[in-house]
């Protein structure tokens, strides 16, 4: 099967952001490193390398991460006042991520990008943070519990596929 350019772009910076998340991870090794009282004139400062395009995916990486909890947040919502800001949110979250990789008006058909797996670390990073930011209220305990632990969606589906068709995907996934 061949990649359209649309998909052929996708991949390359789904791999550029799995480039720069590693670069974070070195980093941070680094600085656990200087941390821990090593001298500075043995840290590695040869594994730092990071580009400006590693910010801009940093940036998507957060960016698809943040309206992932988003969505938990509306899916997971009793109350339809919060529930409108935070579908605000996830709007605002898809139209920062549609900016940063030029998504046509009809990038979800041309795309067809279907590997979830390449949305894990965002997926993961999502968690944390909605399980933050439900721990302190007892009546959002339960959506903690029922998160898959995979990313049940793909890029295309985060950006493009409406919130009810996305909620229903997490409850089947739940139902399996």
């Amino acid at each position: 099967m061949t990649m359209t350019a649309k998909e052929m772009q996708l991949r390359q910076l789904l791999d550029e952001m799995n480039g720069a998340i590693d670069q974070v991870k070195k980093f941070n090794e680094i600085l656990d490193n200087i941390k821990n009282g090593k001298p500075i004139d043995e840290v590695n400062f040869d594994r730092i390398y990071v580009q400006h395009e590693s910010t801009e995916i940093n940036d998507i990486v957060m960016l698809v991460a943040k309206t992932i909890e988003s969505l938990f947040k509306v899916i997971y919502c009793i109350l339809d006042k919060e529930r409108l800001e935070f579908e605000r949110d996830i709007m605002r979250y898809r139209n920062k991520v549609k900016m940063l990789l030029q998504w046509g008006p009809d990038g979800s058909q041309e795309a067809g990008y279907h590997r979830k797996e390449d949305l894990q670390y965002p997926y993961m990073e999502a968690v944390a943070l909605y399980v933050d930011f439900a721990k302190p209220y007892p009546h959002r305990q339960f959506s903690i519990k029922v998160l898959p632990e995979k990313c049940p969606w793909n890029l295309n589906e985060i950006v493009e596929a409406d919130i009810q068709e996305l909620k229903q995907m997490l409850i089947d996934i739940g139902d399996k």
